[in-house]
């Protein structure tokens, strides 16, 4: 543990830095599947299959992911360069990603679109699987926790101001191609992922940041043992987590425009963003810090049970006030959710291997969130079957998913931020 308040405090303005690519990665991904990828297909598809196409291109994105990103993690794991392991696949992944994107600005076609997302989802997961290797080599596993809730900050606010950004830039609807709002905002997403990964790859290379060998030198009993304890219940447990969480964001659109009966649903999303986003980050670094405190697992628990009440809550709401309400217990109870959660993965990964199965524990996110993809054409079908049916089943699955993620976590051992001190001294 740190001697003293002053060492705590370079290692936050450290983890702040750090955190800079997660703010970038997230406010381009969130941004993307969110509104400007829905936009895009109602300028090209027809109404009744804009949620089949919806999820079957974001699905096709989220196997790429599952794929690249545990490959290159363990490549990283294996790399030396002057860099280090990590920095050259933040580089290259990320300036591949910056100009791939302006592929979705030319689609004219769903077949298009779908190119565009494999080249980017390639290109960006190439980069995050090193990535997540790169903030567990440098977390003191004693503040894991809140070194979590710095990445979890960048990412809730990046995601939340530019999501809201290019809800209102696009307005009601924009189509690709000619339409000058879908370059505006392509251009702005791919300068943010450009600023956030030189701030810090710069800030990694000058406090040389990133070389786990000391940390795998004092954490490598727990690691291994982590690794093997409860390893797979966690993946369940993220799986049905991420796919909820993954199946309220994806179809929020298409939710509100046609349930709740908004006029504007796109500025809508923007403004429920907005809410959820400061929930999320009043919530994300006390539950960080309680986390390192009473262990991860309590916390993970109550913040899906939370989810679980809140998704229910949502078949009840009528009007705008009611969601934005109900946005605001999702976003507290998400944030000491990914706080929790991600502090959690890595005291379980081994530390030689840290990358890879970081990108494992990934694979299982982002594997819930391609389930979520999956509900796109069974909505559709539902809705024709009774209007409202498809999204009301919806909600109610995500209910049930999140009750199941916090069952799922009873195999798995509690450990507290006093047992990790121990390993450590």
């Amino acid at each position: 543990m740190p001697n003293s308040s002053a060492e705590a405090d370079w290692q936050a303005a450290q983890f702040a830095h750090l955190s800079a690519f997660s703010f970038g990665t997230t406010a381009f991904s969130i941004s993307l599947g969110a509104v400007l990828l829905p936009v895009l297909i109602l300028g090209i598809a027809g109404e009744d299959l804009k949620n089949t196409y919806l999820g079957l291109l974001g699905l096709v994105g989220l196997l790429v992911a599952m794929v690249v990103q545990p490959i290159a993690g363990n490549l990283s794991d294996r790399t030396s360069s002057p860099w280090g392991r990590r920095i050259p696949y933040l580089v290259i992944g990320s300036a591949l990603t910056s100009a791939s994107m302006f592929v979705l600005g030319i689609a004219t076609s769903i077949a298009f679109l779908a190119i565009g997302i494999v080249i980017i989802q390639v290109s960006m997961n190439a980069a995050l699987g090193p990535y997540q290797g790169l903030l567990r080599d440098a977390a003191p596993r004693a503040y894991r926790g809140a070194v979590s809730s710095f990445k979890v900050l960048a990412e809730s606010s990046g995601g939340a101001i530019f999501l809201a950004l290019v809800a209102f830039l696009l307005g009601s609807e924009a189509a690709p191609g000619s339409d000058s709002r879908v370059w505006l905002v392509l251009a702005i997403l791919s300068a943010t992922l450009a600023a956030s990964t030189i701030w810090t790859v710069v800030a990694t290379l000058r406090k040389g940041m990133g070389d786990d060998s000391a940390a795998a030198a004092l954490s490598s009993e727990v690691g291994q043992r982590g690794a093997q304890t409860g390893f797979r219940w966690f993946l369940l447990s993220r799986l049905c987590i991420y796919a909820s969480l993954g199946g309220l964001q994806t179809y929020a659109l298409f939710f509100l425009r046609d349930m709740v009966g908004l006029a504007n649903p796109v500025q809508a999303v923007g403004t429920m963003t907005l809410v959820t986003g400061g929930a999320l980050l009043l919530a994300v670094y006390p539950f960080g810090r309680l986390s390192d405190s009473i262990g991860r697992k309590r916390v993970v628990v109550a913040s899906a049970l939370a989810c679980s009440g809140a998704a229910f809550t949502l078949l009840l709401a009528s009007t705008f006030l009611h969601v934005i309400l109900i946005s605001m217990v999702l976003g507290a109870s998400a944030g000491a959710f990914f706080s929790a959660n991600w502090a959690m993965a890595t005291d379980m990964v081994a530390p030689g291997r840290s990358a890879q199965q970081m990108g494992i524990a990934n694979t299982a996110a982002v594997a819930g969130s391609a389930l979520a993809k999956l509900a796109g054409p069974g909505i559709d079908l539902l809705n024709r079957v009774e209007s409202g049916l498809g999204y009301s089943t919806l909600i109610i699955a995500c209910g049930l998913l999140f009750f199941a993620g916090a069952v799922f976590l009873t195999p798995v051992p509690r450990v507290t931020a006093s047992q990790a001190t121990a390993v450590r001294s």
